[in-house]
């Protein structure tokens, strides 16, 4: 399709607007299936009169994609034939079809559209506002809990959600949970299902605390495997797992402006996470007498920063306690780099 585009705009010209390139394109390279790929990827983002959420906004149960389709097969036909009885032309009789009017596609919507339309998640992915919290809390990787054998949490989003009655009469709940690396398939059963069934909801962000386990059935002599769901975390709460904050800042930076900045941001977002303040020096400029200060430190790490040994010395804040949220930490990587923010359980 792409080199017969180019062929089609090198030869002809380039194309007007929408009308004119779906006109060009045909029937068999301008159809519903290609039109929507084009769309939802920003490829006619070139025709700016209008927006990706209009050719999938439907106007007397059709798309602007279905409409645009009929109105260049109309064009195309009329080409053999010049005018009516009345002299008119048969192609300036057929009618455009006018884009409607529709909201603009949310994040997750347009995110959701090109899943549905190319197969994947291109221009992003709906977990990427809670890749912060991914990377320092969760296991990225599902298939990680079974090597580890530990208890570990995960977020993900809620897919091909089943609900069904056992063989036990009890109801149950069956759900694909997709992250940011791979995805799995969980059960709720029983108790779970009762506690924790209202926290599934499809296309929704979840946490779950999960475990790698086995057991052996009665009479049986193999053990069977399986990934076990200990508890669910609504999207609401994945923040008030965050017990411990750290801001890590190198010595250097430790100017007047920087702490003011910090200050207020910290005051802003009172809560009950204590905060760590880790200050990186190089080992050669660190002070043991510390005594006076208003804090105190809790532990000091040697490591490579650039090729430079540095140790951090990790204070407690005496006066500062946060409730951490996607606002908190947005209003502090305005101040410092998201590097310099860490979150530990």
């Amino acid at each position: 399709v792409i080199i017969d585009m180019v062929h089609i705009r090198d030869t002809g010209g380039k194309f007007d607007d929408i009308y004119d390139f779906t006109a060009r394109m045909g029937p068999k390279n301008a159809n519903k299936k290609v039109l929507e790929a084009l769309a939802i990827s920003g490829a006619l983002d070139c025709f700016p009169e209008i927006k990706r959420e209009q050719y999938f906004g439907l106007d007397n149960s059709q798309t602007f994609i279905e409409k645009l389709i009929r109105y260049a097969n109309d064009l195309n036909k009329s080409k053999g034939e010049e005018t009516n009885l009345f002299g008119e032309s048969f192609q300036e009789m057929i009618e455009k079809p006018s884009p409607p009017t529709v909201a603009e596609f949310t994040e997750l919507e347009r995110l959701e559209k090109e899943k549905e339309v190319l197969g994947l998640y291109m221009s992003g992915h709906p977990l990427d506002k809670y890749k912060k919290i991914i990377n320092d809390i969760t296991s990225s990787a599902y298939e990680e809990v079974k090597i580890t054998r530990k208890s570990e949490f995960v977020i993900g989003l809620a897919k091909d959600i089943v609900k069904g009655v056992g063989n036990n009469q009890k109801p149950y709940m069956k759900f694909l949970l997709i992250g940011l690396e791979d995805s799995m398939t969980f059960n709720l059963r029983d108790k779970n299902y009762e506690e924790y069934e209202k926290y599934i909801e499809e296309g929704k962000a979840v946490m779950l605390k999960i475990k790698w386990d086995s057991f052996k059935p009665k009479n049986e002599t193999k053990m069977i495997e399986f990934m076990k769901v200990e508890s669910v975390i609504p999207e609401s709460q994945f923040y008030n797992q965050v017990n411990k904050f750290t801001l890590s800042i190198p010595l250097s930076e430790m100017i007047q402006e920087t702490l003011a900045k910090l200050e207020y941001v910290l005051k802003n977002h009172n809560g009950n996470t204590p905060v760590l303040l880790s200050i990186e020096t190089p080992i050669n400029t660190v002070s043991t007498t510390i005594d006076n200060a208003e804090d105190i430190p809790d532990v000091a790490d040697e490591e490579k920063e650039e090729g430079v040994s540095v140790k951090a010395i990790e204070f407690k804040s005496l006066t500062f306690k946060v409730r951490v949220s996607e606002t908190l930490l947005s209003d502090l990587y305005n101040v410092i780099s998201i590097d310099k923010v860490k979150l530990a359980l």
